[in-house]
């Protein structure tokens, strides 16, 4: 070999080993650099999860009141029960109602852990027996408060009662009068706020009395607090011109009262109103009423935002939102409420949201707001639920007269009702506005269930009857507009099925 290609082969031999050395550290090399581009993303992903925990706990640091708020109670949380009363169920847009009349309930509707239902239905239609059922997780006819001035058992204890014995202070602040301490419902209540008006508690008062009965009760304690909200009931109050989304319009009053009975609202009931001029009423009601609506759920927001502040959602919160019946807004020829139990009064809006809770509750479909029972006492459903009823009852002294009654829901489209003797079943889905029932058939599977029922309620009906009517009570009634005469004996035309 000749010393130019021995020169030659060292080289070739240096550069191949240097190739070698060179390739083996960039396979290195790129291994590290897997290895690094792995880590990043570990750790990106650990990032992100701090980031999502980050963002939790500031939402839930604001829903509470932020760091600067001092937890008010013992360390558990507030329960909080909130009726938005008169408010039905398809006038709120977070149930799909072409109107702006909730956008608080529709962002609180949308958060992960509130259960929100549209399909729920009160217990009776008016005040007293709704809100017997809540207290007392009873339906009308075992509760007997349906009855114009009968008040409910003693030996019934209330969720009130109930909750003091957990050692909740039982808090009450309502708008309506109704909840007055003759009618009963006051009974369990330690710290008490309800007003003598159905005007006196609207708008901004509802802040300003929630701070001052906050000021009562013992801050070391935790609270079961209930609210009673009347914005949506009439009167209605004047609608300024620029809401946007309805027709400015005067204040606009019932005048169920009016002793000479020569008013647009007794005239729409005893015939005295042409065809055009009912449809002009009604559609004032229902501009009246959409806006109280929009009123009341701007009250709930405000509640939320005195309660936050105070401290009592600190240590997060169990809370329910409903109503305690509907409103009549020319459906069936009827107005207001009370006397019947068709879905304008009886199908109302419900959420429910317990901030320390792990996962969202599961509503049933449909079901009833007697419900709120349960879920404020216990934060959970029973095992056993009773069926969704409603129960109504006829008011010789109302201009609307009404009728005895008892509903039954079976399903989110069938409803079986028992209309004084008669028993009917409905398809909601084919006739929404329940014109065409049909007779229940004798082999239907839930025809014992609303017998019993209907038995239940004729029985009751007949005993309470029979009790003399507190005159305290009555006369409160009379002023709230829930006890009308029509003038010279004439009595109102019957509302349609």
């Amino acid at each position: 070999m000749s010393t130019r290609t021995a020169v030659t082969l060292a080289i070739t031999l240096t550069l191949a080993l240097s190739g070698c050395r060179w390739l083996r550290g960039e396979r290195r090399h790129a291994e590290g650099d897997e290895k690094t581009t792995e880590k990043t993303a570990t750790e990106k992903a650990a990032e992100k999860g701090t980031e999502a925990a980050k963002a939790e706990a500031t939402a839930k640091e604001e829903e509470q009141g932020g760091a600067d708020v001092v937890a008010k109670g013992d360390g558990r949380p507030l329960v909080l029960f909130i009726i938005m009363d008169t408010v039905r169920a398809d006038h709120l847009s977070m149930c799909g109602y072409e109107r702006p009349t909730s956008p608080f309930l529709d962002s609180l509707a949308k958060k992960p852990k509130v259960a929100a239902s549209c399909d729920t239905h009160a217990p009776g239609p008016w005040t007293v027996p709704s809100h017997a059922s809540y207290f007392t997780g009873l339906t009308v006819p075992e509760h007997g408060s349906d009855a114009m001035g009968i008040r409910f058992s003693q030996d019934i204890p209330t969720l009130a009662e109930l909750m003091d014995k957990k050692g909740y202070q039982p808090v009450l602040m309502s708008a309506n009068p109704t909840l007055s301490k003759v009618s009963g419902l006051q009974r369990g209540f330690k710290t008490i706020k309800v007003t003598k008006t159905l005007t006196e508690m609207r708008g901004e008062e509802v802040r300003k009395e929630l701070r001052k009965l906050l000021g009562e009760v013992d801050a070391a304690k935790p609270m079961f607090l209930t609210v009673n909200l009347i914005d949506a009931h009439d009167p209605y109050p004047r609608i300024p011109a620029d809401v946007g989304w309805v027709p400015e319009q005067d204040e606009m009053v019932y005048d169920v009262h009016d002793k000479e009975k020569d008013t647009a609202y007794h005239r729409y009931f005893l015939g005295g109103m042409a065809d055009d001029k009912q449809r002009e009423y009604e559609e004032r009601a229902r501009n009246g009423y959409d806006y109280g609506i929009s009123l009341a759920d701007q009250n709930v927001n405000e509640v939320m935002k005195v309660l936050r502040q105070e401290g009592w959602l600190k240590n997060g919160f169990r809370l329910v939102i409903t109503s305690d019946h509907g409103e009549f807004l020319g459906e069936h020829h009827l107005l207001r409420h009370g006397c019947f139990i068709w879905e304008p009064v009886t199908k109302i809006p419900f959420l429910y949201y317990d901030s320390t809770a792990t996962e969202k509750i599961t509503l049933p479909t449909p079901m009833s707001s007697q419900y709120a029972f349960w879920l404020l006492q216990d934060g959970k459903l029973p095992a056993a639920l009773p069926p969704v009823t409603s129960f109504s009852n006829r008011r010789e002294f109302d201009i609307k007269k009404g009728s005895d009654m008892a509903a039954l829901w079976t399903s989110p489209t069938e409803k079986l009702v028992w209309d004084t003797n008669t028993f009917l079943r409905f398809d909601l889905a084919a006739d929404p506005g329940e014109t065409a029932g049909q007779p229940l058939a004798a082999d239907h599977p839930q025809r014992a269930v609303l017998e019993k029922m209907a038995a239940d309620h004729a029985a009751h009906l007949a005993q309470v009857r029979q009790q003399e009517v507190d005159p305290q009570l009555r006369d409160q009634l009379k002023e709230l507009g829930y006890w009308e005469e029509p003038a010279n004996n004439q009595q109102a035309p019957a509302a349609s099925p």
